[in-house]
């Protein structure tokens, strides 16, 4: 090596004055960092006390929210019985449409029944009235020729 190369790093300091100088720049660094820092601090601080003020904020909301799930599964419950009760009910009532539908058809059975009788009794009547109306033609004309024979036989 020459001493070319070691007389360019003198700049006309001493060693000394280039360490101090040295330590002067990492000083000068040391700060900048410092402050940054400092302004990361500070913005780590601000989103923690917002962060807290806004769980301040939702916790109400919250508790709000899980009083009124409470209420609607207590709801919940009470819609349930009553449709457990509402069920039971239908049961009981289909089985009495159940009966009622079969004692209808027993009595559409009987009322066809007595059409049916109702039916055969009117041809009944209407016979037993064509058969008396017929007797009764024929004794009239039987009173008819005894009134006859009883007229001649007086004339004569």
């Amino acid at each position: 090596m020459s001493e070319a190369t070691t007389g360019n790093l003198n700049d006309g300091r001493s060693f000394e004055e280039r360490v101090f100088a040295r330590f002067d720049s990492m000083d000068a660094r040391f700060d900048l960092i410092d402050a940054r820092f400092d302004s990361l601090g500070n913005r780590v601080e601000s989103l923690e006390a917002e962060g807290q003020r806004r769980a301040v904020e939702t916790k109400p909301i919250w508790e709000r929210a899980l009083a009124e799930i409470g209420e609607l599964r207590t709801e919940l419950r009470e819609v349930r019985s009553e449709l457990g009760e509402v069920k039971s009910e239908l049961s009981e009532v289909k089985k009495e449409l159940s009966e009622v539908k079969k004692e209808l058809r027993e009595v559409k059975d009987r009322v066809t029944a007595l059409e049916d009788a109702t039916t055969l009794l009117g041809r009944k009547i209407e016979i037993l009235n064509h058969d008396l109306t017929t007797l009764r033609a024929k004794q009239y004309g039987q009173e008819l020729r005894i009134e006859k024979l009883e007229s001649k036989e007086k004339t004569s």
